[in-house]
């Protein structure tokens, strides 16, 4: 590792989920599928550690 690369310290990427609040989830009734406009969101909770 060069002396330039150590001053630099180390260089991460962190992958996160956004997904729908829980609490405001609604299901279109005639798809059966989650209506996802109009619901705030949120960081999956497993991803927050």
């Amino acid at each position: 590792m060069s002396e330039a690369n150590r001053k630099q310290g180390p260089r991460m990427v962190v992958c996160i989920k956004q997904v729908p609040k829980a609490q405001e989830l609604q299901v279109d009734p005639v798809t059966k599928t989650l209506k996802r406009v109009g619901v705030p969101s949120e960081i999956n909770p497993p991803d927050q550690n």
